[in-house]
């Protein structure tokens, strides 16, 4: 059984000097989390995957300290350095591999780009 839905969530908006989330975007997620995706999930069975980075992790772990998902994984292929189209076949089979209703990604602007 795959996935029903994935949902790719970008990071939260983050300091440049030192990749961790600003205190908007430490909001932002939190707001995101509680008016949306908290919907979306109900009566689901749903992972969260978050990507490595410091900004994409914290973004990941407000949306598991508010929705408990069934998984919660830190994933070192979901970081963005904007070289990872081969990363790409990995997450189709990622994917595939998934027993959830919802997946949720959090990760950066290349996987929601593409």
């Amino acid at each position: 059984m795959r996935p029903k839905q994935i949902i790719l969530v970008r990071h939260g908006d983050y300091n440049g000097n030192d990749g961790h989330l600003s205190a908007q975007g430490a909001i932002d997620i939190k707001k995101l989390t509680e008016n949306f995706l908290q919907k979306l999930i109900k009566n689901h069975s749903f992972a969260v995957h978050g990507s490595a980075a410091d900004r994409a992790k914290e973004s990941a772990e407000i949306i598991r300290d508010i929705l408990h998902p069934t998984t919660f994984i830190i994933e070192d292929k979901l970081w963005s350095d904007a070289q990872h189209r081969e990363d790409f076949e990995w997450l189709y089979s990622f994917i595939q591999s998934q027993t959830v209703d919802v997946l949720i990604l959090v990760t950066h602007l290349e996987y929601v780009e593409y």
